[in-house]
């Protein structure tokens, strides 16, 4: 279970050193690392679906790779957003809220 846990949190952390800043994607070190992709996608307008896909390096070959996935609720929360249109028109539109992703090492 521990090193579930450690697979788990620790790409995490790589991927989202702070949650303020832009993530940008960039080469990782394949020599002996764990790579992580975080993914949301909708099932219908009540549930979601989170995919976790790890990829384990080992001397620049994936030696192991699997899915963690589950279902959480959508969120219901609605904002509204500005949309510019072209030619000075601007437009109000309602779109679902995100989910923020936040990682707690312990």
């Amino acid at each position: 279970m521990k090193k579930f846990l450690f697979l788990l949190i620790v790409p995490m952390v790589l991927i989202f050193a702070s949650c303020e800043q832009k993530v940008t994607e960039k080469t990782i070190s394949k020599e002996g690392s764990v790579e992580a992709k975080i993914s949301i996608d909708s099932i219908n307008s009540t549930t979601q679906v989170i995919n976790i896909n790890y990829t384990v390096w080992q001397k620049n070959k994936a030696v192991k790779t699997f899915t963690h996935k589950d279902t959480i609720p959508a969120l219901t929360d609605k904002e509204t957003v500005t949309i510019n249109e072209g030619d000075d028109n601007e437009k109000d539109v309602q779109i679902r809220k995100r989910y923020e992703l936040f990682i707690t090492v312990k």
